[in-house]
């Protein structure tokens, strides 16, 4: 479904947290014993270095830290936050929500929650908040936070060299007119594909028991990387050229694409394929890795930094994750 909102939301401010210094693809060899070159890394990611959180930070911390830049610049207090929505895959437990702690850390007393879509996370969290919005709420909060590197097997080269560690977060207010702001976001989802990119066990599916946790079955697996590629590549062209229609622009007429940072190869296939040249797709894989949920949120908060990022521009963000599912949000940067 294309959702274009009547009543629009704009954004006030983002924010945007790495934890610790920068782990290259040489400190990752050198850290899980990999058989891995730096160059080979790079060739098949596009990644040069990520960051993994140290023992004893939590991804309520990451969200948290990310959220307090966003507030700072909205100039939002804590107490004026009126929704929570927090994109994870990565909770800090089964149960409660991840969200119910970045509430408490920031001093906020508003409805919270999680949301779990894998990659395509934050667009999820993003329209909830823009419905919020339409409804009348005047404050909203949306995170992406994720600690994957305490999911991934350091043995295995599919998937330790990928993923990373990170937050964004942006928060969400009415905006001054109806064509600026979020002006539309279509989101997807097709349950029925083979799911090539999934934790098996620790679910009600699969609940961990001793066998479960000798045999990794608690890390994120990729089954299959070459068709994940291949599909991946292929849903996200399609995903684009839907989204584009029904907002009714081309996507020659995008200023800037803000899209899900994956893998840098699979990024070059997908926007050559779509037209997009490279001066108009923001990349940051580069030096953040995967960072599954977090990773348009952390995007974001660069993208508008951009000098793309101007009066009346208009930016797309676009993903696609795990189950599968996807979504792409059009954003019209409101005049000064």
């Amino acid at each position: 479904m294309f959702y274009r909102p009547a009543r629009t939301a704009a954004i006030r401010g983002t924010g945007a947290f790495l934890p610790g210094p920068p782990l290259s693809n040489d400190d990752l060899i050198a850290r899980t014993g990999l058989r891995l070159t730096s160059d080979w890394i790079e060739r098949h990611t596009g990644i040069r270095s990520r960051h993994w959180a140290a023992d004893g930070l939590s991804t309520a911390d990451l969200a948290a830290y990310a959220a307090r830049d966003a507030l700072a610049e909205a100039a939002v207090a804590p107490g004026a936050i009126e929704r929570l929505i927090l994109a994870t895959i990565s909770g800090d437990w089964p149960t409660p929500a991840t969200a119910c702690a970045v509430q408490a850390k920031l001093g906020a007393r508003c409805p919270a929650m999680d949301i779990n879509s894998a990659c395509a996370g934050f667009l999820f969290a993003l329209e909830y908040a823009l419905r919020s919005v339409e409804t009348g709420v005047a404050t909203a909060l949306v995170l992406g936070a994720e600690i994957r590197s305490r999911f991934v097997n350091h043995r295995d080269r599919r998937t330790a060299p990928i993923f990373g560690d990170g937050a964004g977060a942006a928060v969400l207010g009415p905006a001054r007119s109806a064509d600026e702001g979020f002006v539309g976001i279509l989101l997807e989802t097709e349950g029925a594909e083979e799911q090539l990119v999934l934790v098996p066990a620790g679910g009600a599916a699969e609940p961990a028991t001793t066998e479960t946790v000798t045999a990794g079955r608690h890390y994120i697996q990729i089954r299959d990387p070459a068709e994940l590629t291949r599909r991946g590549v292929t849903a996200m062209v399609e995903l684009l050229d839907r989204a584009c229609a029904a907002m009714g622009v081309a996507t020659g007429d995008l200023d800037l694409v803000v899209p899900h940072q994956a893998n840098g190869v699979m990024l070059a296939r997908i926007f050559g394929r779509v037209g997009v040249p490279p001066e108009k797709c923001l990349i940051t894989i580069g030096e953040t890795g995967n960072t599954v949920g977090a990773a348009i949120a952390i995007a974001l908060h660069r993208a508008r930094r951009s000098p793309r990022w101007r009066p009346g521009a208009l930016i797309a963000l676009a993903t696609l994750g795990g189950g599968y599912s996807g979504g792409v949000a059009f954003y019209r940067v409101p005049e000064l």
